[in-house]
Parts: C-alpha cells; structure tokens; sequence
C-alpha cells in the first residue's frame, strides 16, 4: 500500500534506495530488489514469485537502482510535470486507483493461507483431495 501512495504521489514506483520520508518503504523495496536477483539466479530460499513480481512489474516497479533507473526517473518527473501542466489548462486527471488490484491480491494470499490451513488441518497433500463444490475447490480450479 506505501507502494501504491508512492506511486499516486509521484507518478512513478522507482523508490531511491535511501527515500527519507519513507525508510520502511526504501527498506522493503531495496528487499524486494534483492530477492529478485535471488530469484533470477536460483538461489534459494526465495520469497518472491513469479507473480509478485509480475504485479511489480505491471506498476512500473524499478529492479535496478542504477543510473538506468535515475535517467527513467527524470524521464518520467518530467512527464509527470508536463501531464500536471496539461491538466492545469485543460481539466483534472482522473486519479490512478490501484485498489482493485491490491484487493485482489489480499483476496488471493487469503484464500491461498486458508487453503493451506486446511490441507494442514485435513492431512492431505495435494490440492486436489479438496472436497468438491466447496469454496476452496472452486478456488483450486
């Protein structure tokens, strides 16, 4: 979500390494940035998927801290400034509004853990030898 209030807030989601207003979010994503390396070399154990980091990419997510992604943020300040300005002499911008996507994902890892509680609870071992016609089966499918 401080992702998200990020990117609202500057039109982009490339978080300096040492983002001061936000050492939690700087921390998180510079943590981000290393478990894709991790995951891009095999290493393992590694706590990003490929799904996480599909959602990160749909959002414009910087995996590299380089120059690339200095020049991409300067490229995209000033697109963000020239958008501002556009929408000063024309009309408003609508806002950019993330929170289906977020909700989705929330909804996913929930329904994801309770699966795993229950396989844990029940004893089984594949998804499959869930009951049919339950939400969970519905889910697996």
């Amino acid at each position: 979500k401080e992702l998200l209030e990020f990117a609202k807030l500057h039109g982009h989601c490339i978080v300096p390494k040492r983002y001061a207003p936000n050492k939690s979010l700087a921390n998180w994503v510079n943590k981000q940035r290393q478990e894709y390396r991790r995951f891009h070399s095999g290493e393992k154990p590694c706590s990003l998927t490929q799904d996480r980091i599909d959602i990160l990419n749909e959002l414009g997510f910087c995996w590299d801290a380089s120059s690339i992604c200095s020049s991409q943020r300067k490229n995209q300040q000033q697109q963000g400034q020239q958008l501002q300005s556009a929408a000063r002499t024309a009309s408003t911008l609508p806002p950019i509004d993330f929170s289906e996507q977020v909700e989705k994902e929330e909804e996913w890892w929930d329904t994801f853990e309770l699966l795993q509680s229950y396989m844990t609870e029940h004893q089984i071992s594949y998804v499959h030898d869930v009951p049919h016609k339950s939400r969970l089966d519905d889910w697996v499918k």
